[in-house]
């Protein structure tokens, strides 16, 4: 009986970490263009409240959060409350500070402002990083699986998606369960 129990264990472990087939992925991640796994997931929650629930996408090797800007990742969210696009960019870009120039901050800022929608519960915002594109390192940002628009570099993949996954990133519990399955 015992033994029954780990073999069942360990076979949900091998499945839940196995990759998804192309045709069951979002929209969002089937930009990688690679096979593609769930690493982990969980919901914002600010004051008791969830803001979001997040899932982190990312190639069969995992993601190495420390190596941040060399690896195709997928950070999908879909929203529990409204928010307004240039409140969403206003906040990505107070939580990136000290990760660039204050005008480099700025562009992104802008940048951001001019890409990021409106949403409202039940609404799903993508960050596609591409790491390896035809012109170079770059950052789609997708909504209900169509393009909104990129903004390029590396640099700004790093501060963007350490908002989630850096060592210093805001919800510590979230980066956790993002990054459950990280590993390969």
């Amino acid at each position: 009986m015992r033994r029954s129990v780990c073999v069942a264990a360990l076979a949900g472990t091998l499945l839940a970490t196995a990759q998804t087939p192309a045709s069951a992925l979002p929209a969002c991640v089937q930009r990688l263009a690679q096979p593609a796994r769930e690493l982990g997931s969980g919901t914002l929650r600010w004051f008791g409240l969830s803001v979001y629930d997040a899932e982190l996408w990312s190639g069969p090797s995992g993601l190495d959060a420390a190596a941040l800007g060399s690896q195709a990742l997928a950070l999908r969210l879909r929203y529990q409350r409204s928010i307004g696009g240039a409140e969403l960019a206003d906040a990505s870009a107070r939580l990136m500070r000290g990760q660039a120039s204050p005008e480099l901050l700025q562009r992104w800022r802008q940048r951001m402002r001019a890409l990021f929608p409106d949403v409202r519960p039940g609404d799903t915002l993508c960050g596609v990083y591409l790491p390896h594109s035809a012109s170079g390192p770059t950052t789609q940002f997708l909504a209900a699986g169509k393009l909104l628009g990129s903004i390029d570099g590396e640099d700004f993949a790093r501060a963007f998606f350490g908002i989630w996954l850096g060592p210093h990133a805001t919800h510590s519990q979230l980066r956790r369960e993002l990054l459950a399955g990280a590993g390969p």
